[in-house]
Parts: structure tokens; C-alpha cells; sequence
């Protein structure tokens, strides 16, 4: 990664920052940085010591859980059908369809929202994914850290992009994406800003992990 100044490494080496995440004395949400704000949560105390939480934003985790209430009351809706007549076998196709096709993956999707989250302590960074959970040590420098975009062109020319922090994994391009980090310009329409919310978000992460 060549060389670096000192202040961007974390305090106590590369695997153990060795950092005091926050001052006892303050309230840790409100010493957040306000490009952490809505999309992480500060825990305090515990074995594990202080550690910073990154998870999809709150707007996201409401927006899936009313997606989940919606789906739940149309599978109420054709269950009830069914049951009502056992020998219909329209209510009953329509049930089956509605529950693999549609309260299958819904389901799925809104566990993996709220499962995928990345947890910063001083024992390194937990990727905590659908299945399974990844852990690395802090990256040496800021350098380590990276944002990880896709583009996605629309018909009229627009292009839609999301973020995401990533970890350098090696090679500068070759990146690990961190589970819970993304930034979104789906209704931005403006490239800049989700780009420039990433950048903040990421200088943010270092500078509270660096304290």
C-alpha cells in the first residue's frame, strides 16, 4: 500500500485500533458523525467492548417491513380463500403460487436486511452475511478502506448508483464489500451525491474508529 503518514493508522497497530471509540462521558449517538447517522448504531460496554454497528438504513428496514405486512396480508387473504373452500382448487393454487413466489423470497430478503450488518470493534471487522460471518483485521492505513459502486444506465439516459464501503482486499480493485453500507441515488438521480454521501461516510468510519 507504500507509505503512510502516522495519524492514518489506527491507534494500537493494525489488528487491535487499542481505541477509546467514544468519550464515557458523552452520549454515543450523539457523538456520531452526522454521515453515520440513520445507518449506524453505536453499542457501548459488553465483553466485547465498545463497537460501531453499520446496517441498512432505517428508511430501508421500515420500507421492508412494510413489504413484508403487505405480502403477510395477501397470504392471509388466499390462505383464508382456501381454507373457506377445501374443494376449491383455484383458492388453493392461488395460495401456493402467492406463498413460493411471492412469501418465500420476501421473507428472505427482509431476514437478509436485517442479518447483513458489519460490526467495527477492536477485535477487527465482523461481515455478518445471510448464512454465514466474515471476519478481517483492521486494514494498516485508510488506504484499505475503499468505496465499491455500480452503475446501473437507464433507458432515458439516467443512471441510478449505489455504493458501498469495501475493504482492499490486496490488490487496489480488488475489494470486499462490507454487508449493511449502502448508499443509494435510486431517487437522487444525481450521481454526486450518493458518491459524495459514500466518501463522507467512509472518512467518517475511520475518523470515529482512529478517536
Amino acid at each position: 500500500m507504500g507509505r503512510h503518514r502516522a495519524q492514518d493508522r489506527p491507534p494500537g497497530g493494525v489488528d487491535r485500533p487499542g481505541i477509546a471509540w467514544w468519550d464515557d462521558r458523552e452520549d454515543p449517538a450523539a457523538s456520531l458523525s452526522a454521515a453515520l447517522r440513520g445507518w449506524t448504531t453505536p453499542v457501548e460496554g459488553g465483553p466485547r467492548g465498545p463497537r460501531l454497528v453499520l446496517h441498512r438504513s432505517v428508511v430501508s428496514r421500515v420500507a421492508a417491513l412494510v413489504i413484508l405486512i403487505l405480502v403477510a396480508g395477501l397470504l392471509s387473504y388466499t390462505g383464508l380463500e382456501a381454507l373457506a373452500d377445501p374443494l376449491d382448487r383455484d383458492a388453493r393454487v392461488s395460495f401456493a403460487l402467492c406463498a413460493v413466489l411471492l412469501g418465500a423470497p420476501v421473507a428472505l430478503w427482509v431476514i437478509n436486511m436485517f442479518r447483513r450488518r458489519t460490526v467495527l470493534s477492536e477485535r477487527g471487522i465482523e461481515m455478518r452475511r445471510l448464512v454465514w460471518t466474515a471476519r478481517r483485521p483492521w486494514p494498516a492505513a485508510r488506504s484499505g478502506l475503499d468505496i465499491s459502486g455500480r452503475v446501473i444506465s437507464g433507458q432515458h439516459g439516467n443512471e441510478v448508483e449505489r455504493y458501498r464501503l469495501a475493504l482492499v482486499d490486496g490488490m487496489p480493485g480488488d475489494l470486499i464489500r462490507l454487508p449493511g453500507c449502502v448508499f443509494d441515488g435510486t431517487f437522487l438521480w444525481h450521481s454526486e451525491r450518493a458518491r459524495d454521501k459514500a466518501n463522507m461516510a467512509l472518512r467518517a468510519v475511520w475518523s470515529f474508529a482512529a478517536r
